[in-house]
């Protein structure tokens, strides 16, 4: 069955799963997060998708400040540079932009939101800090630009 579509959007999110030891866990972050974002770019490209987006993660890159922002330029800083996630989602987004950049056929564009939500949220993770303001708890914000988006906004 042929599909006729113009855009594939890519948005795996796997931060971790409970029960998993270490390595397990790192084979399973390895998988969903890099070697499945550069299968669909390619069969993408093979299959003349005029547009492929990679939905990554603002902890790819350094965060920053008012008077410095963080920038896919910038390397990781410290926690995420000993995150399994987000070393992963920086690997991905250099294998799509490895693979896109070799070729001609398909656009290829990253997005890098900081906290997505969303109704699978099954923590939830990102949604914690909405849900304390909700319930009128102390309410903690990470330092820096950060900002929320629905997953489905998202993808």
């Amino acid at each position: 069955m042929a599909l006729d579509l113009a855009k594939i959007n890519h948005n795996i999110l796997l931060v971790a799963l409970p029960n998993k030891n270490l390595e397990t866990l790192a084979l399973d972050i390895e998988k969903l997060n890099i070697e499945t974002s550069k299968t669909l770019l390619e069969k993408s490209i093979k299959n003349d998708i005029e547009t492929f987006i990679n939905v990554s993660s603002a902890n790819a890159f350094s965060y920053g400040s008012l008077q410095n922002p963080g920038d896919e330029t910038k390397s990781i800083k410290a926690p995420f540079d000993k995150s399994l996630y987000a070393q992963s989602k920086l690997e991905a987004q250099n294998e799509v932009f490895k693979v896109g950049n070799s070729q001609q056929k398909t656009k290829v564009i990253t997005v890098n939101p900081t906290f997505m939500i969303g109704k699978f949220d099954t923590k939830p993770s990102s949604g914690r800090i909405i849900l304390s303001a909700y319930k009128k708890k102390i309410i903690f914000y990470p330092p820096g630009g950060k900002n929320y988006i629905n997953v489905k906004d998202a993808a």
